[in-house]
């Protein structure tokens, strides 16, 4: 169906364009190059013979407000419509949003590319602020120009037919279509390694820009430009890794660094670096990942702080599963807790008492079994009150890198306990002091927060998380 359409106080801005509505004092830049020969037969109208024909097409323009003037240096030089297409001829199209767009270029103007520049834009805006679902494009056989322009900007052939024109003409014609679904698509494409030296640098400045980009963050005065750079570069290595450039308005905004784990049906992001459009970003990436990877569970995080991107998971359905404050120690600056008495590491021999604890953990990626089955590279401890165990809490132990470790969680045997809390967190830092890392890592919730800044820890930012189950057809549960 025809959704509406109203471009009054709609300006858009390209690399050299403003697209605006017409102004009366248009008319001598309109009957310019309206009434230059070749200009208006592409498109199946006469050139204009007088400026009283073009003030009544003027009028008719700002009146109908679905018409863009397109404007180069001060003049405007070029018309895009955003029309009804025809429901009778494309009766399918019912249950969809749709419009036809149309365009004219002054001939002065045409092969500098304007004209792809200034339909990309109108795309992005009519999926993107205007909602549509599917727009329509025609052009006559042999207008080899506007076919280019088409094709550049992502249409595809759909039918052929014929009409008469203003002209008197019987032309055939082919009617093009775009659907969001392929506009989507066409955002993301694979970074290739010779474009890594290009773009690594935009990337990481998004990095630093909570509002911009996603977690892991690079804003905690821990991890730096070399990490940034080295974690990006093993993408090209890794079987299950891959970086896709996002492209919005036609020039690139971004990437997405994301990460499959085939076993666990489990997909991530390493970084997710947008400058502009972070809604359509995540609805591409989206709807990429259910095109390839159906049955997948699909986690986004993010700092609270990129409103964009929480609106926009919160709108495609996903689960919030975690709201969290993310806290960094230095341990240049951490001074020993007392040692605490009861607290013992646990091995293989005895992981019964912190399996019974972390069995609670259901919606845990590292539950009990994974644990276990990489304890090698772990540290668990559990705190015990009477011989019993009465909390728990574990991290990695990477042997080849110290200037980071992370604690994953600390459990309870019954409610939230302060004086375990801490004895458990002195026990890990003390040790992590002495082997001699630099900084510890840790997300907690509001209900241990005093407690973990006791310990020394400073907050650095709020982290938020996002899961969803991608089914077979495509949707979420």
């Amino acid at each position: 169906m025809n959704a509406p359409i109203d471009l009054s106080g709609v300006v858009l801005l390209t690399e050299r364009l403003t697209l605006r509505p017409w102004r009366q004092s248009d008319l001598d830049d309109f009957f310019a190059y309206a009434s230059v020969d070749g200009v208006g037969q592409m498109a199946g109208w006469k050139p204009h013979e007088s400026k009283e024909e073009s003030q009544a097409i003027l009028d008719r323009f700002i009146a109908g407000k679905k018409t863009f003037a397109l404007e180069l240096d001060g003049r405007a030089v070029g018309s895009l419509g955003v029309e009804e297409y025809n429901e009778e001829r494309f009766p399918e199209f019912a249950d969809k949003k749709c419009r036809e767009i149309g365009y004219v270029l002054a001939k002065d103007c045409w092969g500098r590319g304007l004209m792809p520049e200034a339909v990309r834009e109108v795309i992005r805006y009519l999926f993107e602020d205007a909602g549509l679902d599917l727009i329509t494009c025609g052009y006559y056989v042999w207008n080899r120009q506007s076919k280019r322009v088409q094709e550049k900007c992502g249409f595809t052939q759909y039918a052929t037919g014929s009409h008469k024109n203003k002209l008197g003409n019987v032309e055939q014609d082919v009617k093009n279509i775009l659907t969001r679904e392929n506009w989507l698509a066409a955002m993301l494409t694979p970074l290739e390694p010779e474009e890594f030296d290009r773009y690594v640098d935009f990337a990481y400045y998004l990095a630093l820009d909570t509002t911009k980009s996603g977690y892991p963050t690079y804003t905690d005065g821990v991890k730096t430009r070399e990490d940034f750079v080295e974690r990006a570069r093993k993408a090209f290595s890794r079987y299950n890794e891959e970086i896709l450039l996002f492209r919005h308005g036609g020039r690139v905004a971004g990437w997405i660094h994301w990460y499959i784990l085939p076993e666990d049906r489990y997909i991530d992001t390493c970084s997710f670096c947008i400058a502009e459009g972070m809604r359509t970003a995540i609805e591409a990436f989206v709807a990429f990942v259910c095109r390839r990877f159906p049955g997948n569970d699909l986690f986004l995080g993010f700092p609270k702080e990129n409103v964009e991107a929480v609106a926009a998971l919160t709108d495609l359905g996903f689960e919030l599963i975690e709201e969290s404050c993310n806290n960094v120690l230095d341990f240049a600056s951490y001074q020993p807790l007392p040692e605490p008495a009861d607290v013992v590491p646990i091995t293989r021999e005895n992981y019964g008492p912190f399996a019974a604890l972390h069995d609670r953990e259901t919606d845990m990626y590292w539950n009990t079994a994974r644990i276990l089955s990489a304890l090698d590279g772990w540290r668990v401890l559990v705190a015990l009150r009477e011989g019993e165990a009465a909390g728990a809490i574990y991290h990695q132990v990477r042997e080849d890198d110290l200037s980071m470790d992370e604690i994953f969680g600390v459990d309870f045997a019954g409610d939230y306990d302060s004086e375990v809390f801490r004895e458990l967190m002195a026990a890990v830092l003390n040790a992590e002091k002495r082997r001699g890392v630099a900084h510890m890592v840790f997300f907690d919730d509001d209900m241990t927060h005093a407690d973990t800044l006791a310990c020394g820890f400073r907050c650095v930012g709020q982290y938020v998380c996002f899961r969803k189950t991608i089914e077979a057809d495509g949707d979420a549960s």
